[in-house]
């Protein structure tokens, strides 16, 4: 995690610090560099939460797509199971699973930019937003099991949201609940019920 009191802003750097802004506290208007420095932090930052904001309403987008996807191929498959047509069945199970296999990899690859704009923002928090900013607050806030209550000891931490998030994944394991487990895993139980349905015809008849 940056801190700008340990790492102060080099000499001749673009970079805003929370250092730079405590120099000029009070002072109007700005330092011609400084107001420089400031206008660039704010254009990384938008920069930043605009990837993020759109990659990861993408992915939510993309996963109620596969949900309604999913929904047609079980409702054409029973159809045409019903009608016993079970080559077409088979194949469309099939195209199913492989459809289901670039659900993934898009999924994936939304994952990753997602995680960059996540680190971008989360630099941003720990330089200038955040810097020095500690509050009582609960700590970690996690649930130990699915059911179970959320954390309730009140401890003097770091705040922000990646910032915080980073903290507590240093201190801890990581999140349990994390999108990039349980999609995947959910998407995988999926290809393998369209690969059961593949075959679910053919072993009837046997």
């Amino acid at each position: 995690m940056n801190d700008s009191s340990d790492n102060p802003t080099p000499k001749g750097s673009m970079d805003l610090s929370l250092n730079d802004l405590k120099a000029v506290k009070g002072v109007l208007p700005l330092p011609a560099e400084i107001e420089l420095k400031w206008r660039l932090f704010e254009k990384r930052f938008d920069y930043a939460w605009d990837c993020f904001d759109f990659h990861a309403k993408q992915r939510m987008t993309m996963f109620n797509y596969f949900l309604i996807f999913v929904g047609f191929v079980i409702t054409g498959y029973a159809n045409l199971l019903k009608d016993g047509s079970y080559w077409i069945s088979t194949a469309l199970a099939l195209v199913g699973a492989g459809l289901t296999v670039v659900f993934v990899v898009l999924e994936r690859r939304n994952e990753e930019l997602v995680n960059i704009a996540e680190d971008v923002l989360e630099s941003l928090e720990s330089d200038v937003l955040f810097d020095e900013y500690e509050r009582e607050i609960l700590w970690p806030n996690r649930r130990e099991r699915l059911w179970g209550p959320m954390k309730d000891k009140r401890k003097r931490k770091p705040s922000g949201i990646f910032r915080r998030q980073s903290a507590e994944d240093k201190e801890f394991k990581k999140s349990k609940y994390e999108h990039g487990k349980w999609l995947p895993r959910f998407q995988l139980y999926i290809i393998v019920m369209f690969l059961v349905l593949a075959a679910l015809p053919w072993i009837q008849c046997t």
